[in-house]
């Protein structure tokens, strides 16, 4: 006889591992963020304060490149085997 399940098992596994893939990735891209703000930035003179801007040309082109290299991992998780 014919199964009755229709894949809402897998399909519930499936959204499960692309959510916490999307996570971890969303995490990445916050931590690389914030260290290349604030541990990259330009360094600050004593004598004179100043706000270095929190996104730099090297800021942006490292997020977009972790988002490049991580996207397909991140769609890959909610994509049945």
């Amino acid at each position: 006889m014919a199964s009755l399940d229709n894949g809402c098992e897998a399909g519930g596994k499936v959204t499960r591992r692309g959510l916490v893939r999307l996570a971890i990735g969303l995490t990445a891209l916050w931590l690389v963020f914030w260290t290349c703000a604030y541990v990259i930035g330009a360094p600050v003179s004593e004598n004179i304060p100043s706000q270095s801007p929190a996104l730099t040309l090297t800021t942006g082109i490292v997020l977009i490149a972790v988002a490049v290299l991580g996207l397909p991992w991140v769609v890959s998780g909610f994509r049945p085997n």
